[in-house]
């Protein structure tokens, strides 16, 4: 039976980082999709049962704790109030996702997951940009009710769409920024890529020592002063 039960989890385990991933498709589209997904992951952690990782991410990861903290005051704040039920559980859902945080976080622990998320992410929101172009410069003129050239807006209304279309251009220069992706695009070498960066570590110690700069971590996080220095090593062939 214990042996059922460990396959049983760990085949929730395998899935649940699947749906998570999913996300970064069907945020910028639907939030019907999102719900499914939701409870579609929510089952399967259910199944695979992480308590102890989201318990560690609460403790340890301080946007974590935020979340569920403030999660945790909207429970309190609507059983006090002037309104029913049905309102509190309206406004409660409105901010599920707070408490879904805890939840998710675990699993991008995993790089590879993070990428899967944020190329998914980056690959609707590329398709939501060429349609926006299409529909504004008159190639593309019925997306729907009240769209078109005079509001090229595409799966979301106006606030929506270029909130996601502002967060989409700070992430994919983000990607074209990375000292990685520029070295292996300006040289097609993986060990001139792996060069570069310990060059830019030992720049960072230097930049630091010399400025003060704050240290944010060896996990790429960093100054904005130093992600200009970045940015000026990453275009220049590295050194002999």
């Amino acid at each position: 039976m214990s042996g059922a039960l460990t396959s049983i989890r760990a085949g929730g385990a395998r899935l649940a980082p699947w749906f998570v991933a999913a996300l970064g498709l069907t945020i910028p589209v639907s939030v019907a999709a999102d719900h499914i997904l939701m409870v579609l992951f929510l089952a399967a952690w259910l199944v695979a049962w992480r308590v102890d990782r989201v318990a560690a991410a609460v403790r340890e990861v301080p946007v974590v704790t935020a979340a569920c903290a403030l999660f945790g005051l909207l429970l309190l704040g609507g059983l006090w109030g002037p309104g029913d039920a049905r309102d509190f559980t309206h406004y409660l859902g409105k901010y599920k996702e707070l408490a879904f945080i805890a939840l998710w976080l675990p699993w991008f622990a995993d790089p590879k997951w993070r990428d899967r998320a944020i190329g998914a992410l980056l690959a609707i929101l590329g398709v939501t940009l060429l349609g926006s172009w299409a529909s504004g410069l008159g190639f593309w003129e019925h997306l729907g009710p009240d769209r078109g050239p005079h509001n090229p807006t595409v799966f979301k209304n106006q606030i929506t769409h270029n909130y996601l279309m502002a967060f989409g251009a700070f992430l994919f220069l983000m990607k074209a920024i990375d000292p990685g992706h520029v070295a292996a695009a300006r040289h097609g070498d993986p060990d001139l890529a792996r060069q570069l960066r310990g060059q830019l570590v030992e720049l960072q110690r230097r930049e630091q020592a010399e400025h003060g700069l704050r240290h944010l971590g060896g996990d790429g996080r960093e100054t904005l002063e130093f992600r200009s220095l970045r940015i000026r090593q990453a275009v220049q062939p590295a050194s002999d």
